[in-house]
């Protein structure tokens, strides 16, 4: 059963959720929508395609979403519309990945527009769905696939974040070594040399 939930729940670290996986009974997706009739369809054209339990929590602004993921990341999902009373166009986008960068982010647009989308992609969406055009099933669709697609960017961002540890660590210590010191070292080097070059 679908509903508006409120209850804060405060878990720092998300659980990783396989989008395709049977046992995957419960949702939790994050709405964030000012405008009551559209928040109304979608709920409603979920309810009636997805085979899942599923709470659906409505922000109104994006001052809303920012409190609620800086206190919730355990959402499958983050619907984003680019146009709300405190924030205009792909900076929601930004200023919530900011917040929760693992999560799956589909934005919500009244019009097609492509060159916006590709730019969505390019900052971090999954996908885009433009309001009023989409059946339920097709929604689901869309939120299943965004979700798989983000594990594997997930997964691919985290295993450069650790080969990059474990390249510029000793591993008896765990303290930074020698390549650590000499990139950080060349990286201030060649910032001072810019800064020359443009005084």
């Amino acid at each position: 059963m679908s509903q508006f939930s409120s209850a804060p729940r405060y878990e720092p670290f998300p659980k990783k959720l396989d989008a395709s996986h049977p046992n995957t009974r419960s949702w939790r997706i994050l709405l964030v929508e000012d405008n009551v009739i559209d928040a109304r369809l979608i709920q409603d054209a979920l309810t009636t395609s997805l085979p899942y339990s599923m709470t659906i929590e409505r922000a109104v602004s994006l001052s809303h979403a920012r409190t609620i993921l800086q206190s919730q990341r355990d959402f499958n999902c983050v619907l984003v519309d680019l146009g709300l009373p405190d924030g205009r166009g792909l900076d929601n986008l930004v200023q919530l990945k900011r917040i929760a960068p693992e999560l799956t982010y589909i934005i919500m647009t009244a019009v097609q527009d492509e060159e916006m989308e590709a730019q969505a992609m390019v900052l971090g969406a999954q996908d885009y769905l433009i309001k009023g055009m989409h059946s339920g099933a097709e929604i689901w669709r869309l939120i299943r696939h965004a979700i798989s697609r983000n594990v594997v960017v997930v997964e691919s961002e985290s295993a450069r974040e650790r080969e990059h540890y474990n390249a510029t660590h000793c591993p008896l210590t765990d303290l930074p070594n020698r390549r650590l010191f000499f990139s950080l070292a060349q990286e201030r080097i060649e910032k001072f040399q810019q800064a020359r070059r443009n005084a």
